[in-house]
């Protein structure tokens, strides 16, 4: 198989605020600017200021709040990118789509000016698809289809992914590699846990495939165990407006506290908070919360989806639950708070964010990946 270095690198995404990807986007682009001093952006809300030495084309991008205005949105966002290819074709050797698997217009321009266009998935589109039920999911499926068949390679965080994301006919270009880091000197163990508020937490998007209302309809179950828990739940989306009125209709703000959305220089303080964090989610790829809960020393109990079983070990470094379920999540809730091994599982659960998951680990796996190009 030829290869090449890969030296001038394009990347298109359309995480931003509107998206509440702005974080992971940052991350990423964070990690290829240290690898690429050429690298070239095409993103909404990247700041310049930050990336002083990489050129950032942006885009104007919002979701919408209709099926009409995502349609027209998303169109004229591709529209954008598209241009920003074949303007940028010269200064590129490769094109990266982060979580690109609806860039249907991106890729063609891509493939026509004959760069290789990577796609480096974030996300299993498939179950969230399916979770929201909206007027352009047809139209999705059909982007994910072209954008996957079109692609020269296709980067996965886990091998776990595959299988899980029906992806086996697309084996033979297939690349395996985690880009995620936590930046360990910020992301550390501050409070021991006698000193924590909080018995449990949930730090994430409000939406449906995050499995947020069940883990609100499991707190009676906990209840019914014996088991007291104050719960501090963080973030915002979609369900905020359920997830409040719950609360009420339920009569659980004494024990339930709801912060909604926060900076996320706060985070680290927010999970030396708690005791447990939770992920009861129906779907993931790698979940940034669970491994910043973990360098902070705060064990995960979550759903074994996406990659997270590569990382969270049941009762090693961290709790497994056989699914989201509330009956499932208020087991593992109770099973997590009792453990007499929740101290020793706090200490693994950091040592394997130190040992897998540094800025160095991610960069060097980076590296790897972009040291070969395939043509096809």
């Amino acid at each position: 198989m030829p290869t090449k270095q890969i030296t001038k690198i394009g990347l298109l995404s359309f995480f931003g605020r509107s998206t509440q990807g702005e974080t992971l986007l940052h991350r990423l682009v964070t990690l290829l600017s240290t690898i690429d001093p050429f690298l070239h952006v095409v993103a909404p809300d990247l700041d310049q200021g930050d990336f002083p030495k990489i050129s950032i084309q942006p885009i104007r991008y919002q979701v919408g709040t209709n099926s009409l205005t995502q349609l027209w949105n998303q169109l004229k966002m591709q529209l954008q990118m598209s241009v920003a290819v074949i303007r940028s074709s010269g200064k590129t050797d490769v094109w990266l789509l982060y979580g690109g698997d609806i860039l249907i217009l991106p890729m063609v321009a891509a493939r026509l000016m004959r760069k290789p266009a990577w796609l480096i998935l974030a996300g299993n589109l498939e179950s969230e698809i399916k979770l929201k039920k909206n007027p352009l999911n047809i139209l999705q499926r059909a982007s994910r289809y072209i954008c996957l068949h079109s692609a020269n390679r296709i980067v996965l965080y886990s091998s776990l992914l595959i299988e899980e994301w029906n992806l086996r006919r697309f084996n033979r270009k297939i690349a395996i590699t985690d880009t995620h880091y936590v930046n360990t000197t910020k992301f550390v163990p501050v409070k021991p846990f006698s000193e924590r508020e909080f018995d449990i937490g949930f730090v994430g998007r409000l939406s449906p495939e995050k499995g947020i209302m069940n883990f609100l309809r499991s707190l009676p179950f906990v209840r019914q165990q014996g088991v007291d828990i104050k719960v501090l739940i963080v973030g915002g989306g979609p369900l905020e407006q359920a997830v409040v009125d719950w609360i009420e209709s339920n009569q659980l703000g004494a024990c339930v506290i709801f912060r909604g959305k926060v900076p996320h220089e706060t985070i680290p303080g927010i999970l030396n908070e708690m005791k447990i964090c939770l992920l009861p989610s129906y779907t993931e790829g790698m979940p940034n919360v669970v491994l910043e809960s973990m360098a902070c020393g705060t064990p995960v109990v979550t759903t074994p989806v996406g990659a997270i079983p590569d990382v969270v070990r049941h009762h090693d470094t961290g709790f497994i639950i056989k699914d989201n379920s509330p009956e499932s999540i208020a087991q593992g809730i109770n099973d997590a708070l009792v453990s007499e091994d929740l101290a020793r599982i706090s200490i693994k659960a950091r040592e394997q964010i130190l040992n897998s998951f540094t800025f160095e680990r991610a960069q060097s796996r980076l590296k790897k990946l972009l040291g070969w190009s395939r043509d096809s």
